[in-house]
C-alpha cells in the first residue's frame, strides 16, 4: 500500500501541471517519506487532503479515475505504516485489544 501510494503521490504534479516546481520537490519528498515508513499516519493524510484539493479543478483527466489514489492515501493514515517502517523501529509496534 505504502509503495502503490508513493508512486501516485510522485506522479501527481505531472498529471495535474503543477505551477511550481516546489510542489513537485514537496511531493517527492512526501513519496520518499511513505515509502521508508516515517511519518506515516502524518504524511499520508497530508497527501490525501493535497491530492484531494489539487485533482478536484481537473478537467483534462476524470477526477473519478484518481479518486481511488486519494482513498488509498486515507487508509494509509487512517492504519498506519506497519511493520517494516521506520515507524515501527522507533515507536514500537502497537495492537489494539478489543474486550470481549
Amino acid at each position: 500500500m505504502r509503495a502503490s501510494l508513493a508512486l501516485f503521490v510522485v506522479t501527481v504534479p505531472a498529471v495535474v501541471a503543477a505551477p511550481s516546481s516546489w510542489i513537485a520537490i514537496l511531493f517527492c519528498l512526501a513519496a520518499i517519506l511513505i515509502s521508508a515508513g516515517y511519518l506515516t499516519r502524518i504524511v499520508a493524510g497530508l497527501c490525501a487532503v493535497a491530492c484531494a484539493i489539487m485533482i478536484w479543478p481537473m478537467t483534462a483527466a476524470p477526477p473519478l479515475s484518481l479518486f481511488p489514489h486519494v482513498l488509498d492515501a486515507a487508509a494509509l493514515a487512517l492504519i498506519g505504516p506497519g511493520a517494516f517502517s521506520i515507524d515501527a523501529r522507533l515507536f514500537g509496534r502497537r495492537t489494539m485489544h478489543l474486550p470481549g
